[in-house]
């Protein structure tokens, strides 16, 4: 999050994040496999064929099992883990401190020499960054949901559609990863543009320093807070796509505060 022609080095991307990334892919997989059995097994007749009904039942079983299990590994492990990584190294950057060796080159640039308000930009930068990212990634989250609920839709309103097909397709749309997904990812974005909108506002109204501390200590808990409720993690592929552009409206922001 810097100067596109500026060095990078970002030890804690692959090394933490890389992980969560592929425990989320991991997860939507086996959702997708146990969202297509549910709805085999509504099909598939007991009487005729008892032991594929069985067989498709037990393996059901198995992907949801799988998938509580990759759920709670990427929540209570990868992604505090990652986080914890990423909160050290911000604030040893914004406090000139060393928390962690694993530090990021290149990300923070802003020459703020007050320590608490150079954290205030650095929030600022993460929140510019968060808010564009998750727009783009809502964007495909919304179609997918619109699909999946289009669907579940038109079997309620089908009036020969079995009972069964109906609560599989409910079981698959008011899951985590399809509604629940969609909304915490909606949250995030709205709360990352606020943060940015009420953190730039207070910074150009240039208010007491004790009262722009505190504006900047409630934007920093306030961002590190909604990342751990909405659980999300920002896709690399499409920072990598946006940065360069995103960088440049930094740097124009940056020039805005200047005194």
């Amino acid at each position: 999050m810097t100067n596109p022609q500026a060095q990078r080095l970002d030890p804690i991307r692959e090394k933490y994040f890389g992980p969560l990334e592929r425990t989320e892919v991991l997860g939507s997989w086996i959702f997708g496999g146990a969202a297509i059995l549910s709805i085999i097994v509504v099909v598939v007749e007991k009487t005729s064929f008892p032991r594929g009904y069985n067989l498709i039942q037990g393996a059901f079983v198995l992907l949801v099992l799988g998938l509580f299990v990759v759920g709670q590994v990427s929540r209570l492990y990868f992604s505090p883990r990652a986080e914890d990584k990423r909160r050290e190294d911000f604030l040893s950057n914004a406090l000139n401190v060393n928390l962690t060796h694993e530090r990021t080159i290149g990300y923070y640039n802003n020459n703020e020499s007050i320590l608490i308000r150079k954290m205030g930009l650095n929030v600022l930068e993460n929140t510019h960054f968060t808010k564009a990212i998750a727009l783009e990634m809502v964007k495909i989250v919304r179609l997918v949901s619109g699909v999946y609920i289009a669907i579940w839709l038109i079997l309620i309103f089908n009036r020969d559609t079995d009972l069964g097909l109906i609560s599989a397709a409910a079981q698959a749309v008011f899951s985590e990863q399809v509604i629940s997904r969609w909304l915490r990812m909606e949250w995030l974005r709205i709360r990352s543009e606020n943060i940015f909108r009420e953190l730039h506002r207070a910074f150009l109204s240039n208010p007491a320093s004790h009262v722009l501390d505190a504006q900047i200590l409630e934007a920093f808990s306030t961002y590190e807070a909604s990342k751990l409720s909405a659980s999300i993690v920002l896709s690399t592929r499409i920072f990598d796509r946006l940065n360069p552009s995103l960088s440049q409206e930094w740097e124009d922001i940056k020039v805005s505060l200047t005194p």
